[in-house]
């Protein structure tokens, strides 16, 4: 059963899924990306990427932001649905990694995880196939702008290497 602090979104629309940092962030030159998992290590549901616009973020004056938004439609997932154990109807909890690769960089670094409970929709297949033994939880439920758990951004620190050349470097000497 979902309580007050879940997060949820339904398993049969788009989903606008506002990811805050704890700390701001100077994401100029940034791109994002973020890989949704139905579990942990799971196989990929979506991949979402900022250079096609499924992750976007807005600075203030000091160039800073303090959260991006996920799009993730629901022609994006596929045939992807909300299953509970064994294949079940029920909630299931979706996880997101954020990472981010600095322009002229070769380094990514993982920026946290976030996650949502999907539960699903009345017209998912999951619940029709059920034949009315299984009520789902919710019959609806609005998932635009669904405010995630805060990923926790630690200081930003200096660029990494920006040439081949410098990566093997620094390669050298953190693993030679």
């Amino acid at each position: 059963m979902a309580t007050a602090t879940d997060q949820v979104v339904t398993d049969m629309g788009d989903w606008t899924l506002v990811v805050p940092f704890r700390i701001p962030l100077n994401l100029t030159g940034s791109r994002l990306t973020a890989t949704m998992t139905g579990q942990w290590g799971g196989p990929a549901v979506v991949n979402l990427d900022s250079a096609a616009g499924s992750i976007a973020w807005t600075a203030d004056a000091n160039g800073l932001t303090d959260h991006i938004v996920i799009t993730v439609p629901a022609s994006a997932r596929g045939d992807w649905l909300a299953t509970g154990p064994n294949g079940l109807p029920g909630k299931v909890s979706v996880f997101f990694d954020v990472m981010r690769t600095v322009t002229g960089s070769t380094r990514v670094d993982p920026l946290g995880r976030s996650s949502v409970v999907v539960f699903p929709g009345t017209g998912s297949p999951a619940v029709l196939a059920a034949g009315g033994s299984f009520q789902p939880v919710l019959a609806a439920l609005p998932c635009s702008g669904v405010v995630l758990p805060a990923l926790a951004t630690g200081p930003q620190g200096p660029p990494g290497p920006s040439s081949p050349a410098a990566a093997a470097i620094v390669a050298a000497l953190i693993f030679g």
